[in-house]
C-alpha cells in the first residue's frame, strides 16, 4: 500500500528532499491494514466512519524517535490536530496503539462505546 500523499516540513522543498524531512499519510476510512486481529484500527475506522471525519489521517514521521526495537512512529490526526501517538516494530502494530491512545483520549470526555 502506497501512501496517499506526501506532506512536507516547513523549510524543505523540492532541493535538499530527504526522508528525514518527509512524514506519509494515510486516509482513515482507506486504510487497508494486514490482519484481522488489529481490533483498534478497525474500531477507529468504524468511529471515523460514523462520525463523518473525512480529514482523519494517520501520519507516519520519519526519522523522529527511531531508536530501539520499536522503530515506527504514528499519530492519529484528526481536523490537523494530532489525537495519539504509537510505536511498534512495523506500521500496522504502531498503527494499532496511536488507536488505543486516541480512544483513551476519547473516553475521557465521556465517549464510552468501546472497551479497553
Amino acid at each position: 500500500m502506497f501512501p496517499i500523499s506526501y506532506v512536507y516540513l516547513i523549510g524543505e522543498g523540492l532541493e535538499g528532499d530527504n526522508d528525514q524531512s518527509r512524514i506519509d499519510t494515510y486516509i482513515c476510512k482507506k486504510y487497508r491494514f494486514d490482519q484481522a486481529s488489529f481490533r483498534y484500527i478497525k474500531e477507529f475506522v468504524e468511529y471515523v466512519k460514523a462520525h463523518r471525519m473525512g480529514d482523519a489521517t494517520f501520519q507516519r514521521h520519519m526519522g523522529h524517535g527511531q531508536q530501539g526495537h520499536k522503530k515506527e512512529l504514528w499519530t492519529t490526526v484528526i481536523a490537523g490536530s494530532p489525537i495519539g501517538y504509537g510505536r511498534g516494530s512495523n506500521r500496522d502494530k504502531a498503527i494499532e496503539n496511536a488507536c488505543k491512545a486516541s480512544f483513551h483520549v476519547l473516553r475521557s470526555p465521556g465517549w464510552t462505546d468501546i472497551q479497553l
